[in-house]
């Protein structure tokens, strides 16, 4: 029986079966052997136990469309920010904050100013000013007055959306105003599990209509967003990218440095400058918080892809040796990304899961994203490409349980740059002059380079641009961005 996680509390999950009701369930032991955990929102396949009390195990998890990492829910199609234009008054610092995050996460986000009813109108003339100069859809809403409620509604539908916000804006009275099923359901689940219907402790969804899906969150004044640098900060203010090209040097900051486009858009009004300070504040956190971690002695374990000393690479190295067949495109991508996930799950098991699971941090020459690359070039279909990929991600990741990179460092090497270096060195596995079934397939190389622009981009890789001038640039100035970038993540 299919259904969908509307709440999960302290390893239970509450599972919305259409004309059936919400099932108590426990996730099978299989998930948890294998790194997996239910996320609010999925789809999921469920064993029933006890039908009179709505008991149940989750046996599958469907394909996710996407999953968030804060708040932590899968499969959405948009964000609707809610903030009070008073009582509390708004936080723009915290709202940026949460527009931040959910650009970091490629979410398309609708800010909506509730208790519009007590609110001065120039000063949401100024909220409205602000938000919409930055390119967001901004919402003026009175939940208790039930004004822009119809409107709001309009944005939601067919749609999945979550709702985030700090405490008190109200949040919970805009989702009473737009179903009444909320309170149904909110009451439902606090029946089981004892805690009061208004206050939420945890994500949970519920509908609008039969496909439209609303995910409340709770409420939190602070963020974290994984994964961000400095430099990726002004990629997630969508006004400032279009005035970069402005920008004397590369590589701008947009604080310090001359004839900056930033800058310059600022003083002229394009930019608003609530959103413009927001952003130094945030980036000189950034800046604190790499100067800290350069400070500490970092240890780590360095592992390499496939592991050729191994029993484990055999299929790999008869796939590059070309006994599967002489081209590389004769073999699918599916299947030859097979070999490759076998070797990474015998090295995971064998040589570092302890250390890793220990809180370890580990740097791996070559990963499944080789194979995003390698096998997704020769996928030309964009839709196909990405199925694959998304298959890749989820046969890796979820089945094999291998751990996620945290940060993905793509060598931009041209294709005619590889092919110098490619004929001064030897196969890694055979030793001798003969290449691999990659290496001597010029159009595979270019397939690769081609999938790897696209997939580095679509998947936010740190490129590093390894010809400067025509010339490849040395090995130790690749090594000093590559080490300089790696310990603001750690």
């Amino acid at each position: 029986m299919q259904g969908k996680i509307i709440k999960g509390i302290a390893g239970f999950y509450y599972v919305y079966v259409e004309n059936k009701g919400i099932y108590e369930c426990k996730a099978k032991g299989k998930f948890r052997n294998k790194s997996i955990k239910p996320l609010v929102g999925d789809n999921v396949m469920v064993d029933i136990i006890d039908e009179e009390k709505k008991k149940g195990n989750i046996s599958e998890i469907l394909e996710r469309k996407n999953q968030l990492i804060r708040p932590a829910v899968a499969n959405v199609d948009q964000a609707m920010i809610v903030f009070a234009v008073k009582k509390p008054n708004p936080n723009l610092n915290l709202l940026d904050r949460f527009l931040v995050m959910m650009e970091f996460q490629n979410i398309e986000t609708i800010i909506c100013f509730n208790k519009i009813d007590i609110g001065d109108d120039d000063y949401m003339n100024q909220l409205q000013t602000i938000y919409r100069k930055a390119g967001y859809k901004v919402m003026f809403a009175s939940a208790t007055e039930e004004q822009g409620v119809d409107e709001i509604k309009k944005m939601l539908k067919g749609k999945s959306t979550v709702f985030a916000g700090p405490s008190g804006v109200g949040k919970s009275s805009m989702l009473n105003a737009l179903t009444k099923d909320y309170k149904m359901e909110t009451g439902a689940i606090s029946e089981k599990i004892g805690r009061g219907k208004h206050t939420t402790r945890h994500s949970e969804i519920f509908n609008i209509d039969s496909n439209s899906y609303v995910f409340d969150t709770p409420g939190f004044s602070s963020l974290f967003v994984p994964g961000m640098t400095k430099e990726k900060l002004q990629y997630c203010f969508p006004e400032m990218p279009q005035y970069e090209p402005e920008c004397r040097f590369t590589g701008c900051a947009h604080i310090n440095e001359p004839d900056c486009g930033i800058k310059n858009a600022l003083e002229q009004g394009k930019i608003a400058r609530e959103r413009y300070e927001n952003y130094v504040l945030l980036y000189k956190e950034l800046e604190q918080l790499e100067k800290r971690l350069i400070k500490e002695n970092i240890e780590y374990k360095k592992v390499s892809f496939p592991n050729y000393d191994s029993p484990s690479s055999a299929l790999v190295k008869m796939y590059l040796s070309g006994e599967f067949g002489k081209n590389a495109k004769d073999i699918s991508p599916y299947i030859a990304s097979t070999f490759y996930a076998a070797d990474r799950y015998a090295t995971f098991k064998m040589g570092y899961k302890e250390y890793y699971d220990n809180g370890g941090i580990i740097l791996a020459d070559r990963y499944t994203t080789s194979n995003m690359v390698h096998q997704a070039g020769k996928i030309k279909d964009e839709t196909e490409r990405k199925k694959f990929l998304d298959w890749l991600c989820d046969f890796e990741f979820n089945l094999y349980g291998l751990p996620v990179p945290s940060e993905v460092f793509f060598l931009n090497m041209p294709v005619e740059k590889s092919l110098e270096l490619i004929k001064k060195r030897e196969n890694k596995f055979t030793h001798e002059s003969k290449k691999d079934i990659h290496e001597r397939d010029k159009d595979h190389l270019k397939d690769a380079y081609n999938a790897a622009c696209d997939v580095a981009k679509k998947y936010n890789w740190y490129e590093i641009k390894c010809v400067k001038d025509g010339e490849i640039r040395s090995i130790e100035d690749i090594h000093e961005e590559i080490y300089n970038e790696i310990k603001k993540h750690i």
